[in-house]
């Protein structure tokens, strides 16, 4: 695809119920130099319940954590100083005034610590967007906004959850600006979707349509397989009855949005 940058996700910050305090998880372990032929930007997930469990008044000690587990690693790993740096939540309007309080402590202390030059972003999910007034407008530079996963995944009769039109439009045809400068992120990837009596069961991925298509016991109608009896397909193991649902992002769809 030649790209060139690489938003790299470094680490999650979730909220352990536990230890009742937020740890970080899922941070990243660079085993391949190759990672040094990109531009990288950073980005931190910061999960909605770590922001629902904490106080306004702990946000200062929450966010130094933060910023100085990031940096540690950007150093720790020769990593030249981005000119972009993001955070991405899936904040509502009951944690806004926590969520915005800790981007702007942040941009405070990336700036003490030698990355004033660096822009930092957010990424905006599509019902931020469209309800802006109730979820507010982060103090940051520029979002992402993200056009993808915009439809109910787990519901039987949906038709692509990944990417479509007609649900995007649901969102953003009222919207006629944003107070901030946006990039648009928009999906190249698949799965397929299970379920089982019904009910939504996982997803199923790296299993080839081919494979699907040959088996006897499988029918097929639009994007949907159905199995006719218990099957194993490339070690998984379905039930008689099982649906699975091809979600795809289709180049015309991805055009269209």
């Amino acid at each position: 695809l030649q790209v060139s940058t690489l938003y790299i996700k470094m680490f999650d910050v979730t909220w352990s119920r536990e230890d009742a305090m937020a740890i970080p998880a899922a941070q990243i372990q660079f085993k391949d130099e190759r990672y040094r032929l990109f531009n990288i930007i950073p980005v931190v997930f910061i999960t909605n319940e770590t922001l629902l469990h904490t106080d306004l008044s702990a946000i200062e000690g929450l966010t130094d954590k933060i910023c100085t587990l990031l940096i540690s690693i950007l150093r720790h790993n020769n990593l030249q100083a981005p000119h972009e740096i993001q955070f991405d939540c899936d904040w509502t309007a009951a944690t806004r005034a926590t969520y915005f309080q800790l981007l702007k402590v942040a941009r405070s202390r990336l700036n003490e610590a030698g990355f004033a030059s660096a822009k930092i972003s957010a990424t905006i999910r599509l019902f931020q967007c469209k309800y802006m007034a109730k979820t507010g407008v982060p103090p940051v530079d520029k979002g992402l906004l993200m056009c993808y996963n915009m439809g109910n995944l787990t519901h039987p009769g949906t038709g692509n959850s990944i990417l479509e039109t007609t649900e995007l439009k649901k969102y953003i045809a009222s919207v006629t600006t944003y107070p901030l400068p946006l990039d648009v992120a928009l999906p190249i990837f698949d799965w397929k979707v299970l379920f089982h009596e019904g009910s939504y069961a996982g997803l199923v991925k790296d299993l080839p349509d081919s494979l699907l298509q040959r088996c006897p016991s499988v029918t097929i109608h639009d994007n949907r397989y159905t199995f006719l009896k218990d099957t194993t397909v490339q070690h998984y193991s379905f039930k008689a009855g099982d649906v699975l649902r091809d979600e795809q992002s289709r180049y015309d769809e991805i055009i269209a949005a």
